[in-house]
């Protein structure tokens, strides 16, 4: 599944390139004048909102068990990549002022949002799997259900933020990372659902999802624009566990270069997000680009772009994985012991 974590990664790039960049369709004259192109566009993001979902789908679908030395790693992971870029653009943009608040503020909020909820779902996964592997499993599919239909009418379907936060609070991960613990111990026919029917029912899904939305934009009912486009839409969590199946039922030999590339995927995330990186360089460069060239020549130079991000962290990551094994290791201080 390492190659999912990947996959999933691709996706959020993806996502902050069209969504973040572009804010597809651009505009009400778009959906009149190129109704099939706008609705391509709107295809594509709600395809890559599923990244979010994906990542912590795959947490729940093996488990995540809390061991001290990946906690800590993970910490390090990130505040290395933090302290890193900062340093960098300290050195090099005249314009950027040190400001300790500035980088615990960025830990916290903005685009590493993520982070403190998934380092609360790692705090509590103890408690979820005791959960999953103590109730039965009429019990654990009444608390699934109940959990989902509780999302999707204060932090789905309705207009008022009433603690789910789109998605991207505690609560709707856990409910992820249940759903996704369910369906691996449980849900046999689901989970032994073929590559094709999977496939078949991912673009169905995303298909319906988007045309929800160009309706939205095309009757310009925000609502509706505001809805589809939410990491608690039933339609995003749907697809996005045919996306978890389609990679389970995929069998692929083991790989060390998938494995190493997986290990190192995070980085991904940590570098393209950090704010002066995705403010200054991520989004500008994307936006040249479009300005610059169309088409096909677009395409070409976005995805090596994205290439090159990838390469330059998952390089970068080595240093980072060197550095930590010199730091902690407790199965050489055993071994010396």
């Amino acid at each position: 599944m390492e190659l999912l974590r990947i996959t999933a990664m691709l996706l959020v790039v993806l996502f902050h390139i069209d969504f973040i960049n572009f804010n597809f369709p651009e505009n009400q004259l778009d959906i009149f004048n190129q109704p099939l192109s706008a609705y391509l566009k709107i295809w594509g993001v709600c395809a890559t909102y599923t990244c979010v979902d994906i990542f912590i789908l795959l947490s729940g679908w093996y488990g995540i068990h809390p061991k001290k030395s990946r906690f800590l790693e993970f910490i390090f992971q990130v505040l290395f990549y933090s302290s890193i870029s900062y340093a960098l653009f300290l050195i090099f943009d005249e314009d950027v002022k040190f400001s300790w608040n500035f980088l615990i503020h960025i830990l916290i909020t903005d685009d590493y949002w993520f982070i403190p909820i998934y380092i609360i779902l790692y705090c509590f996964a103890p408690v979820l799997n005791y959960f999953a592997e103590n109730a039965s499993k009429q019990q654990f599919a009444i608390t699934i259900i109940a959990c989902l239909i509780l999302q999707s009418l204060y932090g789905w379907i309705s207009p008022k933020e009433m603690g789910f936060l789109e998605g991207r609070s505690p609560f709707s991960f856990f409910i992820l990372y249940l759903l996704a613990r369910y369906i691996h111990l449980h849900a046999e026919h689901l989970r032994n659902l073929n590559k094709k029917r999977c496939s078949v029912f991912f673009v169905l899904t995303v298909s319906i999802t988007a045309a929800i939305a160009f309706v939205g934009y095309f009757k310009g009912i925000p609502y509706i624009i505001d809805t589809i486009f939410k990491f608690s839409s039933l339609l995003t969590i749907a697809a996005s566990v045919l996306v978890v199946v389609f990679f389970y039922q995929w069998k692929i030999r083991y790989s060390k270069l998938i494995n190493w590339i997986g290990r190192s995927c995070f980085a991904v995330f940590l570098i393209h997000c950090f704010p002066y990186f995705s403010d200054n360089i991520f989004h500008s460069t994307i936006m040249n680009l479009y300005n610059q060239f169309t088409g096909i020549t677009f395409a070409v130079l976005v995805v090596l772009f994205v290439i090159s991000i990838y390469i330059l962290s998952i390089l970068m990551d080595q240093l980072r994985i060197l550095i930590w094994n010199s730091i902690y290791r407790p199965d050489l201080k055993k071994q010396v012991g």
